[in-house]
Protein backbone atom coordinates (compact mmCIF):
# COMPACT_ATOMS: atom_id res chain seq x y z
CA UNK A 1 0.00 0.00 0.00
CA UNK A 2 2.74 2.70 0.85
CA UNK A 3 4.25 1.89 -2.50
CA UNK A 4 1.11 3.04 -4.68
CA UNK A 5 0.56 6.30 -2.42
CA UNK A 6 4.24 6.79 -3.66
CA UNK A 7 3.14 6.24 -6.69
CA UNK A 8 0.41 8.22 -7.04
CA UNK A 9 1.80 11.47 -5.51
CA UNK A 10 5.72 11.07 -7.25
CA UNK A 11 7.50 10.89 -3.43
CA UNK A 12 8.93 8.60 -1.43
CA UNK A 13 7.31 7.76 2.00
CA UNK A 14 9.00 7.48 5.34
CA UNK A 15 6.24 4.76 6.82
CA UNK A 16 5.72 1.67 9.00
CA UNK A 17 2.73 -0.91 9.22
CA UNK A 18 1.82 -3.56 11.55
CA UNK A 19 -1.04 -5.78 12.02
CA UNK A 20 -3.46 -5.87 15.07
CA UNK A 21 -5.05 -9.33 16.79
CA UNK A 22 -8.24 -7.84 15.46
CA UNK A 23 -7.05 -8.60 12.01
CA UNK A 24 -6.62 -4.55 11.37
CA UNK A 25 -3.85 -3.24 9.11
CA UNK A 26 -2.57 -0.11 10.38
CA UNK A 27 -0.86 2.12 7.74
CA UNK A 28 1.52 5.07 9.33
CA UNK A 29 2.66 7.52 6.92
CA UNK A 30 5.02 10.29 7.90
CA UNK A 31 4.05 14.02 6.88
CA UNK A 32 7.65 14.91 6.20
CA UNK A 33 8.59 13.15 2.55
CA UNK A 34 10.50 13.90 -0.37
CA UNK A 35 9.63 14.68 -3.70
CA UNK A 36 11.50 12.90 -6.96
CA UNK A 37 13.37 12.89 -8.58
CA UNK A 38 15.39 15.70 -7.01
CA UNK A 39 14.17 14.09 -3.32
CA UNK A 40 13.41 17.94 -2.13
CA UNK A 41 11.46 17.65 1.16
CA UNK A 42 8.30 18.27 1.16
CA UNK A 43 5.32 18.00 3.19
CA UNK A 44 2.81 14.46 2.58
CA UNK A 45 -0.76 14.29 3.55
CA UNK A 46 -2.83 11.21 2.05
CA UNK A 47 -6.35 12.27 0.11
CA UNK A 48 -9.52 11.03 -0.30
CA UNK A 49 -8.71 9.29 -3.99
CA UNK A 50 -5.81 7.47 -2.26
CA UNK A 51 -8.08 5.95 0.14
CA UNK A 52 -10.47 5.30 -2.22
CA UNK A 53 -7.50 3.21 -3.98
CA UNK A 54 -6.41 1.52 -1.19
CA UNK A 55 -9.97 0.38 -0.45
CA UNK A 56 -10.44 -0.95 -3.60
CA UNK A 57 -7.22 -3.38 -3.68
CA UNK A 58 -8.34 -4.55 -0.02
Amino acid sequence: MARLLERRAGVVLDWAAGVRHSGAVWLLVKARTYKEPDLRVVRYGVQADDLRAMRWLV
